[in-house]
Protein backbone atom coordinates (compact mmCIF):
# COMPACT_ATOMS: atom_id res chain seq x y z
CA UNK A 1 0.00 0.00 0.00
CA UNK A 2 1.50 3.28 -1.11
CA UNK A 3 2.80 5.44 1.71
CA UNK A 4 2.67 2.73 4.39
CA UNK A 5 5.63 0.63 5.45
CA UNK A 6 3.77 -2.64 5.82
CA UNK A 7 4.26 -5.97 4.12
CA UNK A 8 1.41 -6.94 1.83
CA UNK A 9 0.62 -10.08 -0.10
CA UNK A 10 -1.35 -9.67 -3.31
CA UNK A 11 -3.23 -12.27 -5.27
CA UNK A 12 -6.20 -13.11 -7.46
CA UNK A 13 -9.23 -15.22 -6.63
CA UNK A 14 -11.27 -16.65 -9.50
CA UNK A 15 -14.95 -17.13 -8.67
CA UNK A 16 -18.02 -18.06 -10.73
CA UNK A 17 -19.78 -15.09 -12.25
CA UNK A 18 -23.00 -16.64 -10.97
CA UNK A 19 -22.78 -18.59 -7.67
CA UNK A 20 -23.21 -22.32 -8.25
CA UNK A 21 -22.49 -22.09 -11.98
CA UNK A 22 -18.80 -23.00 -12.60
CA UNK A 23 -18.33 -21.02 -15.82
CA UNK A 24 -17.69 -18.25 -16.67
CA UNK A 25 -15.53 -16.84 -13.88
CA UNK A 26 -14.40 -13.40 -12.76
CA UNK A 27 -11.07 -12.54 -11.15
CA UNK A 28 -11.05 -10.66 -7.85
CA UNK A 29 -8.12 -8.70 -6.44
CA UNK A 30 -7.08 -9.73 -2.90
CA UNK A 31 -4.57 -8.14 -0.53
CA UNK A 32 -3.45 -9.66 2.78
CA UNK A 33 -1.54 -7.63 5.36
CA UNK A 34 0.03 -10.38 7.47
CA UNK A 35 0.07 -10.17 11.25
CA UNK A 36 3.33 -9.07 12.86
CA UNK A 37 3.31 -12.04 15.23
CA UNK A 38 4.73 -15.20 13.63
CA UNK A 39 1.66 -17.20 14.66
CA UNK A 40 -1.41 -15.02 14.02
CA UNK A 41 -4.88 -15.60 15.40
CA UNK A 42 -6.85 -18.14 13.40
CA UNK A 43 -9.63 -15.61 12.75
CA UNK A 44 -8.43 -12.72 10.54
CA UNK A 45 -10.14 -9.36 10.18
CA UNK A 46 -11.79 -8.70 6.81
CA UNK A 47 -12.20 -5.05 5.77
CA UNK A 48 -15.28 -4.30 3.66
CA UNK A 49 -15.44 -1.00 1.82
CA UNK A 50 -18.32 1.42 1.33
CA UNK A 51 -20.03 3.12 -1.56
CA UNK A 52 -21.28 0.89 -2.99
CA UNK A 53 -18.42 1.29 -5.42
CA UNK A 54 -15.30 1.73 -3.29
CA UNK A 55 -12.41 -0.71 -3.61
CA UNK A 56 -11.29 -2.13 -0.28
CA UNK A 57 -7.61 -2.25 -1.27
CA UNK A 58 -7.73 1.49 -2.03
CA UNK A 59 -10.04 2.66 0.74
CA UNK A 60 -8.15 1.19 3.70
CA UNK A 61 -4.64 2.44 3.01
CA UNK A 62 -5.20 5.65 5.01
CA UNK A 63 -6.59 3.62 7.93
CA UNK A 64 -3.60 1.32 8.41
CA UNK A 65 -2.32 3.37 11.34
CA UNK A 66 -5.64 2.92 13.17
CA UNK A 67 -5.48 -0.82 12.47
CA UNK A 68 -1.83 -1.26 13.47
CA UNK A 69 -2.52 -2.73 16.93
CA UNK A 70 -5.00 -5.21 15.45
CA UNK A 71 -2.49 -6.19 12.78
CA UNK A 72 0.00 -7.16 15.48
CA UNK A 73 -1.91 -10.38 16.06
CA UNK A 74 -4.31 -10.77 13.14
CA UNK A 75 -4.04 -10.82 9.38
CA UNK A 76 -5.97 -8.04 7.66
CA UNK A 77 -7.83 -9.17 4.54
CA UNK A 78 -9.06 -6.92 1.73
CA UNK A 79 -10.77 -7.97 -1.46
CA UNK A 80 -11.98 -5.49 -4.05
CA UNK A 81 -15.68 -6.21 -4.40
CA UNK A 82 -16.48 -7.29 -7.93
CA UNK A 83 -17.15 -4.13 -9.93
CA UNK A 84 -14.56 -2.07 -8.03
CA UNK A 85 -10.84 -1.38 -8.02
CA UNK A 86 -8.99 -4.20 -9.75
CA UNK A 87 -11.91 -6.67 -9.65
CA UNK A 88 -13.68 -6.30 -13.01
CA UNK A 89 -14.29 -2.58 -12.32
CA UNK A 90 -17.50 -0.98 -13.58
CA UNK A 91 -15.81 2.38 -14.07
CA UNK A 92 -17.25 5.35 -15.94
CA UNK A 93 -14.10 7.38 -16.69
CA UNK A 94 -15.84 9.57 -19.27
CA UNK A 95 -18.39 10.92 -16.80
CA UNK A 96 -17.29 14.55 -16.37
CA UNK A 97 -15.67 16.57 -13.58
CA UNK A 98 -12.36 17.26 -15.35
CA UNK A 99 -13.11 20.98 -15.11
CA UNK A 100 -14.69 22.98 -12.31
CA UNK A 101 -17.71 23.60 -14.53
CA UNK A 102 -18.29 19.84 -14.70
CA UNK A 103 -17.51 19.19 -11.04
CA UNK A 104 -19.82 21.96 -9.86
CA UNK A 105 -22.74 21.22 -12.15
CA UNK A 106 -26.40 20.82 -11.25
CA UNK A 107 -27.10 18.94 -14.48
CA UNK A 108 -27.23 15.14 -14.44
CA UNK A 109 -25.10 14.00 -17.41
CA UNK A 110 -27.56 11.32 -18.47
CA UNK A 111 -25.98 10.96 -21.90
CA UNK A 112 -22.64 10.23 -20.26
CA UNK A 113 -24.24 7.63 -17.98
CA UNK A 114 -25.86 6.05 -21.04
CA UNK A 115 -22.46 5.99 -22.76
CA UNK A 116 -20.89 4.31 -19.74
CA UNK A 117 -23.72 1.76 -19.64
CA UNK A 118 -23.22 0.87 -23.29
CA UNK A 119 -19.44 0.57 -22.89
CA UNK A 120 -19.79 -1.70 -19.86
CA UNK A 121 -22.39 -3.89 -21.56
CA UNK A 122 -19.93 -4.57 -24.37
CA UNK A 123 -17.61 -6.35 -21.91
CA UNK A 124 -19.99 -7.27 -19.06
CA UNK A 125 -23.23 -8.40 -20.65
CA UNK A 126 -25.01 -8.91 -17.31
CA UNK A 127 -24.74 -6.00 -14.87
CA UNK A 128 -27.09 -7.83 -12.47
CA UNK A 129 -24.09 -10.01 -11.55
CA UNK A 130 -22.79 -7.12 -9.44
CA UNK A 131 -24.78 -7.07 -6.24
CA UNK A 132 -24.57 -7.53 -2.48
CA UNK A 133 -25.69 -11.15 -2.91
CA UNK A 134 -22.79 -11.84 -5.28
CA UNK A 135 -20.38 -10.10 -2.91
CA UNK A 136 -21.47 -12.41 -0.09
CA UNK A 137 -20.83 -15.48 -2.26
CA UNK A 138 -17.43 -14.12 -3.29
CA UNK A 139 -16.47 -13.49 0.32
CA UNK A 140 -17.26 -17.03 1.30
CA UNK A 141 -15.22 -18.33 -1.61
CA UNK A 142 -12.34 -16.23 -0.27
CA UNK A 143 -12.80 -17.61 3.25
CA UNK A 144 -12.66 -21.14 1.90
CA UNK A 145 -9.56 -20.37 -0.17
CA UNK A 146 -7.81 -18.91 2.90
CA UNK A 147 -8.74 -21.93 5.01
CA UNK A 148 -10.43 -19.87 7.73
CA UNK A 149 -13.25 -21.56 9.60
CA UNK A 150 -14.28 -18.25 11.18
CA UNK A 151 -13.30 -14.66 10.64
CA UNK A 152 -14.23 -11.18 11.79
CA UNK A 153 -15.80 -8.53 9.55
CA UNK A 154 -15.31 -4.78 9.72
CA UNK A 155 -17.60 -2.84 7.40
CA UNK A 156 -17.76 0.89 6.82
CA UNK A 157 -20.88 2.58 5.40
CA UNK A 158 -22.29 0.30 2.65
CA UNK A 159 -19.70 -2.22 3.87
CA UNK A 160 -21.85 -2.61 7.00
CA UNK A 161 -24.72 -3.84 4.85
CA UNK A 162 -22.39 -6.26 3.09
CA UNK A 163 -21.12 -7.51 6.47
CA UNK A 164 -24.65 -8.02 7.77
CA UNK A 165 -25.67 -9.86 4.62
CA UNK A 166 -22.70 -12.21 4.98
CA UNK A 167 -23.45 -12.82 8.67
CA UNK A 168 -27.05 -13.67 7.82
CA UNK A 169 -26.05 -16.05 5.02
CA UNK A 170 -23.07 -17.69 6.76
CA UNK A 171 -23.69 -17.12 10.49
CA UNK A 172 -21.42 -19.93 11.71
CA UNK A 173 -18.39 -18.48 9.92
CA UNK A 174 -18.53 -15.04 11.60
CA UNK A 175 -16.93 -14.54 15.01
CA UNK A 176 -17.36 -10.76 15.45
CA UNK A 177 -18.97 -7.92 13.47
CA UNK A 178 -17.73 -4.32 13.64
CA UNK A 179 -20.10 -1.95 11.83
CA UNK A 180 -18.97 1.66 11.38
CA UNK A 181 -21.47 4.16 9.93
CA UNK A 182 -24.28 1.62 9.82
CA UNK A 183 -26.41 1.41 6.67
CA UNK A 184 -29.03 -1.29 7.33
CA UNK A 185 -31.25 -2.66 4.59
CA UNK A 186 -34.10 -0.45 5.79
CA UNK A 187 -32.12 2.66 4.81
CA UNK A 188 -32.76 3.17 1.09
CA UNK A 189 -29.76 4.84 -0.49
CA UNK A 190 -30.49 8.41 -1.64
CA UNK A 191 -33.87 8.47 0.13
CA UNK A 192 -32.65 9.73 3.51
CA UNK A 193 -29.66 11.80 2.45
CA UNK A 194 -31.66 15.02 2.64
CA UNK A 195 -33.06 14.39 6.13
CA UNK A 196 -29.78 13.24 7.67
CA UNK A 197 -27.80 15.95 5.90
CA UNK A 198 -30.14 18.60 7.28
CA UNK A 199 -29.67 17.26 10.82
CA UNK A 200 -25.88 17.49 10.42
CA UNK A 201 -26.10 21.05 9.12
CA UNK A 202 -28.47 22.06 11.93
CA UNK A 203 -25.97 20.65 14.43
CA UNK A 204 -23.17 22.69 12.87
CA UNK A 205 -25.21 25.90 13.09
CA UNK A 206 -26.18 25.17 16.71
CA UNK A 207 -22.59 24.35 17.72
CA UNK A 208 -21.33 27.52 16.06
CA UNK A 209 -23.91 29.57 18.01
CA UNK A 210 -22.84 27.86 21.24
CA UNK A 211 -19.19 28.76 20.60
CA UNK A 212 -19.72 32.31 21.84
CA UNK A 213 -16.06 33.34 21.94
CA UNK A 214 -15.12 31.71 18.66
CA UNK A 215 -17.47 30.83 15.81
CA UNK A 216 -20.48 32.83 17.03
CA UNK A 217 -18.32 35.89 17.56
CA UNK A 218 -16.71 35.61 14.12
CA UNK A 219 -19.88 34.65 12.20
CA UNK A 220 -22.83 35.75 14.37
CA UNK A 221 -25.32 35.48 11.52
CA UNK A 222 -24.34 32.08 10.10
CA UNK A 223 -27.94 30.88 9.82
CA UNK A 224 -29.01 33.89 7.75
CA UNK A 225 -25.86 33.72 5.64
CA UNK A 226 -26.60 30.07 4.83
CA UNK A 227 -30.02 31.07 3.50
CA UNK A 228 -28.36 33.64 1.23
CA UNK A 229 -25.63 31.20 0.20
CA UNK A 230 -28.05 28.42 -0.74
CA UNK A 231 -30.27 30.83 -2.67
CA UNK A 232 -27.47 31.92 -4.99
CA UNK A 233 -28.42 32.19 -8.66
CA UNK A 234 -26.42 30.84 -11.60
CA UNK A 235 -24.50 34.02 -12.39
CA UNK A 236 -20.98 32.86 -13.27
CA UNK A 237 -18.21 33.79 -10.86
CA UNK A 238 -14.48 33.53 -11.45
CA UNK A 239 -12.53 31.08 -9.26
CA UNK A 240 -9.28 29.14 -9.42
CA UNK A 241 -9.27 25.38 -9.84
CA UNK A 242 -7.79 24.30 -6.47
CA UNK A 243 -5.60 21.62 -8.06
CA UNK A 244 -4.56 23.02 -11.44
CA UNK A 245 -4.59 26.74 -10.58
CA UNK A 246 -6.57 27.41 -13.77
CA UNK A 247 -8.95 30.33 -13.57
CA UNK A 248 -12.53 29.52 -14.61
CA UNK A 249 -15.78 31.47 -14.67
CA UNK A 250 -18.48 29.03 -13.56
CA UNK A 251 -22.08 29.20 -12.35
CA UNK A 252 -22.49 28.13 -8.74
CA UNK A 253 -26.23 28.07 -8.08
CA UNK A 254 -27.73 27.06 -4.75
CA UNK A 255 -28.38 23.37 -5.54
CA UNK A 256 -24.74 22.85 -6.57
CA UNK A 257 -23.51 24.54 -3.42
CA UNK A 258 -25.89 22.44 -1.32
CA UNK A 259 -24.58 19.16 -2.75
CA UNK A 260 -20.98 20.25 -2.12
CA UNK A 261 -21.84 21.39 1.40
CA UNK A 262 -23.31 17.98 2.21
CA UNK A 263 -20.09 16.28 1.09
CA UNK A 264 -18.02 18.56 3.34
CA UNK A 265 -20.15 17.61 6.35
CA UNK A 266 -18.86 14.02 6.13
CA UNK A 267 -15.61 15.15 7.79
CA UNK A 268 -15.90 17.38 10.90
CA UNK A 269 -12.31 18.53 10.37
CA UNK A 270 -13.39 20.00 7.03
CA UNK A 271 -16.75 21.20 8.36
CA UNK A 272 -14.82 23.34 10.86
CA UNK A 273 -14.05 25.63 7.91
CA UNK A 274 -17.65 25.95 6.73
CA UNK A 275 -18.66 29.07 8.73
CA UNK A 276 -15.76 31.18 7.52
CA UNK A 277 -16.20 29.91 3.94
CA UNK A 278 -19.90 30.82 4.05
CA UNK A 279 -19.05 34.23 5.47
CA UNK A 280 -16.60 34.94 2.63
CA UNK A 281 -19.13 33.74 0.05
CA UNK A 282 -21.90 36.04 1.30
CA UNK A 283 -20.03 39.32 1.73
CA UNK A 284 -21.12 42.32 -0.41
CA UNK A 285 -18.19 41.38 -2.67
CA UNK A 286 -18.62 37.59 -2.52
CA UNK A 287 -15.53 35.39 -2.56
CA UNK A 288 -16.42 31.77 -3.26
CA UNK A 289 -12.82 30.64 -3.60
CA UNK A 290 -12.54 29.37 0.01
CA UNK A 291 -15.67 27.25 -0.39
CA UNK A 292 -14.60 25.92 -3.80
CA UNK A 293 -11.18 24.99 -2.41
CA UNK A 294 -12.77 23.32 0.61
CA UNK A 295 -15.18 21.36 -1.58
CA UNK A 296 -12.28 20.31 -3.81
CA UNK A 297 -10.42 18.88 -0.82
CA UNK A 298 -13.23 16.42 -0.10
CA UNK A 299 -13.45 13.18 -2.08
CA UNK A 300 -10.67 13.72 -4.61
CA UNK A 301 -10.86 15.46 -7.95
CA UNK A 302 -13.62 13.36 -9.46
CA UNK A 303 -16.31 10.89 -8.52
CA UNK A 304 -14.49 8.19 -10.47
CA UNK A 305 -11.29 8.77 -8.48
CA UNK A 306 -12.89 7.21 -5.40
CA UNK A 307 -15.90 5.25 -6.66
CA UNK A 308 -16.85 2.90 -9.47
CA UNK A 309 -20.00 4.65 -10.65
CA UNK A 310 -21.27 1.66 -12.62
CA UNK A 311 -20.97 -0.53 -9.54
CA UNK A 312 -22.80 2.01 -7.38
CA UNK A 313 -25.66 2.08 -9.86
CA UNK A 314 -25.81 -1.70 -10.26
CA UNK A 315 -26.31 -2.10 -6.51
CA UNK A 316 -28.40 1.00 -5.74
CA UNK A 317 -30.73 0.62 -8.73
CA UNK A 318 -31.46 -3.02 -7.90
CA UNK A 319 -31.64 -2.81 -4.10
CA UNK A 320 -32.62 0.73 -3.11
CA UNK A 321 -33.87 3.34 -5.54
CA UNK A 322 -37.13 1.59 -6.44
CA UNK A 323 -38.06 1.85 -2.74
CA UNK A 324 -38.06 5.64 -2.73
CA UNK A 325 -41.59 6.96 -2.22
CA UNK A 326 -43.44 10.24 -1.63
CA UNK A 327 -42.31 10.27 2.01
CA UNK A 328 -38.67 10.39 0.96
CA UNK A 329 -39.39 13.06 -1.65
CA UNK A 330 -41.26 15.23 0.86
CA UNK A 331 -38.51 14.88 3.46
CA UNK A 332 -35.90 15.83 0.86
CA UNK A 333 -37.92 18.85 -0.25
CA UNK A 334 -37.83 20.15 3.30
CA UNK A 335 -34.01 19.90 3.50
CA UNK A 336 -31.31 22.26 2.27
CA UNK A 337 -30.33 19.62 -0.27
CA UNK A 338 -33.74 19.43 -1.90
CA UNK A 339 -34.69 16.49 -4.11
CA UNK A 340 -31.74 16.70 -6.49
CA UNK A 341 -30.11 13.41 -5.38
CA UNK A 342 -33.43 11.54 -5.36
CA UNK A 343 -34.22 12.92 -8.81
CA UNK A 344 -30.77 12.03 -10.14
CA UNK A 345 -30.93 8.49 -8.76
CA UNK A 346 -34.33 7.88 -10.30
CA UNK A 347 -33.23 9.22 -13.65
CA UNK A 348 -30.02 7.23 -13.74
CA UNK A 349 -31.71 4.03 -12.59
CA UNK A 350 -34.33 4.49 -15.28
CA UNK A 351 -31.70 3.61 -17.89
CA UNK A 352 -29.55 1.19 -15.87
CA UNK A 353 -30.15 -2.46 -16.93
CA UNK A 354 -30.87 -4.17 -13.61
CA UNK A 355 -34.15 -5.40 -12.17
CA UNK A 356 -35.41 -4.23 -8.75
CA UNK A 357 -35.08 -6.88 -6.06
CA UNK A 358 -37.65 -7.42 -3.29
CA UNK A 359 -37.01 -5.62 -0.02
CA UNK A 360 -35.47 -7.96 2.56
CA UNK A 361 -36.20 -8.07 6.29
CA UNK A 362 -33.66 -6.75 8.83
CA UNK A 363 -30.67 -8.99 9.46
CA UNK A 364 -30.85 -11.02 12.65
CA UNK A 365 -27.57 -12.41 13.99
CA UNK A 366 -26.90 -13.67 17.50
CA UNK A 367 -23.14 -13.09 17.69
CA UNK A 368 -21.25 -10.13 19.23
CA UNK A 369 -21.57 -6.88 17.28
CA UNK A 370 -19.82 -3.55 17.84
CA UNK A 371 -21.72 -0.62 16.31
CA UNK A 372 -19.80 2.63 15.73
CA UNK A 373 -21.43 5.98 14.92
CA UNK A 374 -20.51 9.62 14.57
CA UNK A 375 -23.18 11.96 15.94
CA UNK A 376 -22.33 14.50 13.20
CA UNK A 377 -22.52 11.98 10.33
CA UNK A 378 -24.72 13.42 7.51
CA UNK A 379 -25.46 10.04 5.91
CA UNK A 380 -25.43 7.21 8.51
CA UNK A 381 -26.02 8.92 11.88
CA UNK A 382 -26.58 6.90 15.09
CA UNK A 383 -30.30 6.41 14.44
CA UNK A 384 -29.48 3.85 11.76
CA UNK A 385 -27.23 1.85 14.08
CA UNK A 386 -30.04 1.83 16.65
CA UNK A 387 -32.42 0.49 14.02
CA UNK A 388 -30.01 -2.29 13.07
CA UNK A 389 -29.47 -3.07 16.77
CA UNK A 390 -33.09 -4.18 17.20
CA UNK A 391 -32.30 -7.54 15.62
CA UNK A 392 -28.71 -7.82 16.91
CA UNK A 393 -29.16 -8.93 20.54
CA UNK A 394 -25.45 -9.01 21.45
CA UNK A 395 -24.61 -5.47 20.38
CA UNK A 396 -22.62 -2.61 21.85
CA UNK A 397 -23.07 0.88 20.40
CA UNK A 398 -20.35 3.52 20.69
CA UNK A 399 -21.25 7.05 19.59
CA UNK A 400 -18.60 9.72 19.06
CA UNK A 401 -20.29 13.11 19.70
CA UNK A 402 -17.80 14.89 17.43
CA UNK A 403 -17.44 12.13 14.86
CA UNK A 404 -18.54 12.24 11.26
CA UNK A 405 -18.80 9.46 8.71
CA UNK A 406 -16.53 6.53 9.80
CA UNK A 407 -15.07 6.89 13.29
CA UNK A 408 -12.64 3.96 13.59
CA UNK A 409 -9.53 6.21 13.40
CA UNK A 410 -10.60 8.54 16.23
CA UNK A 411 -9.51 8.72 19.85
CA UNK A 412 -9.97 5.54 21.89
CA UNK A 413 -11.94 3.65 19.26
CA UNK A 414 -9.06 1.61 17.76
CA UNK A 415 -8.21 0.37 21.27
CA UNK A 416 -11.84 -0.54 21.97
CA UNK A 417 -12.08 -2.42 18.66
CA UNK A 418 -8.92 -4.36 19.57
CA UNK A 419 -10.39 -5.25 22.97
CA UNK A 420 -13.66 -6.29 21.35
CA UNK A 421 -11.83 -8.65 18.99
CA UNK A 422 -9.56 -10.12 21.63
CA UNK A 423 -12.12 -10.34 24.44
CA UNK A 424 -15.23 -12.39 24.98
CA UNK A 425 -17.47 -9.95 23.09
CA UNK A 426 -19.75 -9.49 26.09
CA UNK A 427 -18.32 -6.15 27.27
CA UNK A 428 -16.05 -3.29 26.27
CA UNK A 429 -13.03 -2.10 28.24
CA UNK A 430 -14.23 1.51 28.32
CA UNK A 431 -17.60 1.88 26.58
CA UNK A 432 -17.92 5.59 27.46
CA UNK A 433 -14.52 6.70 26.18
CA UNK A 434 -15.95 7.84 22.82
CA UNK A 435 -17.75 10.66 24.65
CA UNK A 436 -14.41 12.50 24.70
CA UNK A 437 -14.35 12.69 20.89
CA UNK A 438 -15.69 16.20 20.32
CA UNK A 439 -16.19 18.41 17.30
CA UNK A 440 -12.90 19.97 16.11
CA UNK A 441 -12.71 23.71 16.92
CA UNK A 442 -14.15 26.01 14.28
CA UNK A 443 -11.66 27.91 12.16
CA UNK A 444 -12.62 31.57 12.63
CA UNK A 445 -9.98 33.09 10.38
CA UNK A 446 -7.44 31.89 7.88
CA UNK A 447 -4.73 31.75 10.55
CA UNK A 448 -6.42 28.58 11.81
CA UNK A 449 -8.51 27.57 14.84
CA UNK A 450 -8.09 29.51 18.09
CA UNK A 451 -5.53 28.40 20.64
Amino acid sequence: MDGFDVETLCGTLSVPREPGVPEPTVDLHVVVVPAVKPVPAADPLVLLAGGPGQAATEAYGPMMNALARIQQGRDLIMMDQRGTGSSVPLDCPDVGEDTLSERFSVEVPLDEVEGCRDTLLASQPDLTAFSTRHHTADLDALRTALGADQWNLYGGSYGTRAALDYAETHPAHVRRLILDGVAPRSMPLFGTFGTDGQAALDALVADCAADTQGCAKAVPDLSQRLVTFLARDDTPIEVLHPRTGKREAIPLPGPVLAASLRNILYAPQMAALVPIAIQQATEPEPDLQPFVTLAGAVGGDTLESSMSLGMMLSVACAEDVHRLDDTHVKASQDSFLGTQLVDAAREWCGIWPVEPTPEQPPVSWDGPVLLLSGALDPVTPPRWAEEAARTLPQHHHMVAPGGGHIVLPYGCIPEQVLGFLDGDGQSLDDPDCASHITRPPFVVDFAGPPG
